[in-house]
């Protein structure tokens, strides 16, 4: 996830193809659903554990 910048982020992942999956997610046929991979947590001028 990057932040734009311009009050939005940009994700990206894996598409999710899954029919059953979008529908009980109800996303709209103009919209994309997208896997986001867990990751570590980067805090910008955060202090680096020594």
């Amino acid at each position: 996830m990057q932040d734009t910048g311009q009050g939005t982020f940009l994700v990206t992942g894996k598409l999710v193809t899954d029919a059953e999956a979008l529908e009980i997610m109800r996303i709209p046929g103009d919209e994309a659903a997208v896997e986001v991979e867990i990751g570590r947590e980067v805090i910008p001028d955060a202090a680096v554990p020594a």
